[in-house]
């Protein structure tokens, strides 16, 4: 998993995060991310020092039975 901040600041724990790129892919977490910055413009919720930012995301799932 490789996240910028805009994409990893409001998901915590990391558990919760990889459940959701496992499950849903990249695509699901931005979306989620916007979707709390929406209705937390102001930050109080989930602070962060600009009321939005870049996101970018990228998840790579590996077959444990390859030899790499």
């Amino acid at each position: 998993m490789l996240l910028s901040d805009g994409a990893s600041r409001l998901v915590d724990p990391c558990e919760e995060l990889l459940a959701l790129l496992d499950e849903s892919g990249p695509d699901e977490l931005l979306r989620q991310a916007r979707a709390a910055e929406a209705v937390d413009p102001e930050g109080r919720q989930w602070p962060r020092t600009k009321r939005s930012d870049d996101a970018t995301a990228v998840y790579l799932a590996l077959d444990r039975g390859m030899n790499l």
